[in-house]
């Protein structure tokens, strides 16, 4: 008497999750059917852009742009401090201040590689 075959149980999830590619192992592929990067036009992080808060660092002096990073640091202190006493919930305002802080450092950086020409205003 021939023995009796079993029947082919269908995958569980947890089963095709096993059997997929891992996440740390590289999954060769053919070039041309990798995604490429975008490329950015411009040429990088120091280039000029039209965000009017940047024009706006850019145009201070060395010495007004630290002036300002430290105001920055200041209220970005005095925010978090605020939130965890509990008397704030501005994350948004937090963000801000952390985006402005690093455009701030970002120019005092590239001005310091000589990436980024430096500022005309006078006050």
């Amino acid at each position: 008497m021939p023995a009796a075959k079993k029947a082919a149980k269908p995958m569980t999830a947890k089963a095709k999750a096993s059997k997929a590619p891992k996440a740390g192992k590289k999954q060769s592929a053919a070039p041309e059917t990798r995604k490429k990067a975008p490329v950015a036009v411009g040429g990088g992080a120091f280039s000029q852009r039209q965000n009017k808060s940047a024009e706006k660092l850019r145009n201070l002096s060395d010495g007004e742009l630290l002036h300002k990073q430290a105001e920055l640091n200041d209220q970005l202190f005095r925010l978090k401090f605020q939130m965890k006493m509990g008397q704030t919930e501005s994350l948004k305002k937090i963000r801000g201040l952390r985006r402005d802080l690093a455009r701030v450092k970002t120019i005092a950086h590239g001005r310091t590689l000589g990436l980024e020409p430096t500022g005309t205003e006078k006050k």
